[in-house]
């Protein structure tokens, strides 16, 4: 019985896996995301998440979508983390948008960058009020810096400013970014991979994800009955816990 069973679970594996298409196979290691997702990871609002990815009434798209043109507007993760870059830049900067749109459509048409906030070695800075940057494997520039928004793109700048974002990614060979260590405490961390749970935010140390864990926590009463029921330490549901407050609090941009 437990052979003739094991043998029907197996051809409905398969035949559910000739099911998926290639590109729907293609689609489970980008990350998806529905805008209100990408923006509460992003401490965002909705609207604001899905002007700078897809456009809207309000205003053009600030980066190329990954997938372009679809009705759902859906976030994939590359989109999410330069997502992430422009609400630095907005925040910490102050540039216009304009601006930021610019530089993108400029690194992407004029040096064929098309992830430039979301690539290992094309790092994107800031000086002065422009936007710059570093064309990795370019011999012509010798890892100098490439001033691309205002009048003078294309025009070499001195390195001596400082890398805005990049610490909290992971790459692949390739240099598109991997994973995004989305939150950290007390030497645990929350990590957020296209490859895994479709992008959802899931916790290192245990691999179950951060809702699994809070819906636990709910559903159990406390942090040491959540801990019990899914062989977890304490302090992993407390570290969800944490970060779910900390998305709920007020956004960043």
């Amino acid at each position: 019985m437990l052979c003739r069973a094991a043998f029907q679970l197996r051809a409905l594996f398969n035949w559910l896996n000739d099911m998926v298409t290639a590109s729907d196979k293609e689609l489970m290691n980008v990350g998806l995301y529905t805008p209100a997702e990408a923006a509460f990871y992003a401490r965002v609002h909705t609207s604001t998440m899905t002007r700078w990815v897809h456009g809207n009434r309000i205003g053009k798209p600030v980066l190329r979508a990954q997938r372009k043109d679809d009705p759902d507007k859906t976030v994939t993760f590359l989109d999410f983390v330069q997502a992430l870059a422009i609400r630095a830049i907005r925040r910490d900067y102050k540039m216009p948008l304009e601006k930021i749109r610019k530089a993108v459509t400029h690194m992407r048409d004029r040096y064929g960058i098309p992830y430039p906030f979301a690539m290992r070695g094309h790092k994107t800075y800031f000086f002065g009020n422009e936007i710059h940057i570093e064309l990795a494997g370019a011999p012509d520039t010798k890892r100098r810096l490439v001033q691309v928004s205002g009048s003078g793109k294309d025009q070499l700048a001195f390195r001596e400013i400082a890398e805005l974002y990049m610490e909290q990614l992971e790459f692949t060979a390739k240099g598109l970014a991997a994973s995004y260590r989305a939150y950290e405490h007390g030497g645990l961390e929350i990590i957020m991979d296209p490859t895994r749970r479709l992008g959802q935010p899931f916790i290192k140390s245990c691999h179950y994800g951060v809702q699994v864990l809070m819906d636990a926590y709910r559903a159990e009463g406390g942090v040491n009955a959540a801990a019990l029921a899914y062989g977890v330490q304490p302090k992993e549901i407390e570290l969800a816990i944490r970060w779910s407050d900390y998305l709920a609090g007020s956004t960043a941009a």
